[in-house]
């Protein structure tokens, strides 16, 4: 896979003495590149998002990969093995071909989409990257719980390593539980965040997460209204983090625009 040398971008950085929302890129930029590729991360570090979200399975023998869908041509991805799936699709990278490529570049929102090799990817992880250079995210509590159990073991000092959040499927009947619930399931499972769907953030639910002092990922967020919403600056005392922390979105670029235009405006209103 040829792809040419990366280097961060700093210049596409918005200067602020205002915390700030962080924009991360939903599987990469893949508005002209296949979604969670090295051309996807590339392009995600060229316009200057702040961090990249990626998928990662299991081969059949054993190679983390970054990759979203559990199946590839009609066959489960656990069946395969490297060189098979390799053979059918050569865009999907290892894990760990991800993170040496991207070190040093921008941060990384790792989502494990199974269980049972969280060590095997924390391993993997804490070798090539630094603990402030990612964090880990799944659906699967049981999961969070793992990941919280072996960074405890792996980094005792826990408020200087990488962080955990429990993912949040979209609001509906069939997920009736109460915003409430969501912070208290959050905290009972150690996570340090909730990274939850964007149908339930509004500005209640925000001011609830504050309250509660749980920050939030929120995903997968494209429309530029839902975006203002999250992207506002903090109002809280000088120098604390806004509550959402991570925006994650399949429009980076627009993400950029509105948090710039957002912080222009709260620095112009500065006293």
């Amino acid at each position: 896979m040829e792809l040419r040398s990366l280097a961060p971008n700093p210049a596409s950085k918005v200067p602020s003495m205002i915390p700030c929302t962080q924009i991360v890129a939903h599987r990469g930029d893949h508005t002209h590149a296949e979604e969670n590729t090295l051309a996807a991360f590339a392009a995600a570090v060229e316009i200057g998002a702040d961090q990249i979200e990626l998928d990662v399975r299991r081969s059949q023998d054993g190679i983390p990969l970054v990759v979203h869908d559990a199946d590839l041509d009609g066959q489960p991805l656990a069946a395969l093995t490297w060189a098979e799936i390799r053979a059918r699709k050569p865009t999907i990278p290892t894990l760990e071909e991800a993170l040496l490529y991207l070190k040093g570049k921008i941060a990384l929102d790792i989502e494990l989409k199974e269980a049972g090799y969280e060590e095997q990817v924390l391993a993997l992880v804490g070798n090539i990257l630094t603990p402030e250079e990612w964090v880990i995210t799944s659906f699967w509590p049981e999961v969070v719980q793992r990941v919280k159990t072996l960074l405890s073991w792996q980094l005792p000092t826990l408020d200087s390593g990488p962080k955990v959040g429990l993912l949040i499927e979209e609001k509906s009947e069939e997920l009736p539980q109460a915003q409430g619930s969501l912070f208290a399931r959050c905290r009972e499972l150690g996570g340090d965040f909730l990274a939850p769907h964007y149908s339930w953030v509004n500005s209640q639910f925000l001011a609830e997460a504050e309250q509660a002092g749980i920050p939030l990922y929120v995903w997968t967020v494209n429309d530029p209204e839902v975006m203002k919403l999250c992207l506002q600056p903090s109002t809280a005392s000088a120098g604390q983090n806004p509550v959402v922390q991570g925006l994650i979105t399949d429009r980076p670029q627009l993400a950029l625009q509105i948090r710039a235009h957002l912080l222009a405006a709260a620095e112009g209103a500065k006293p």
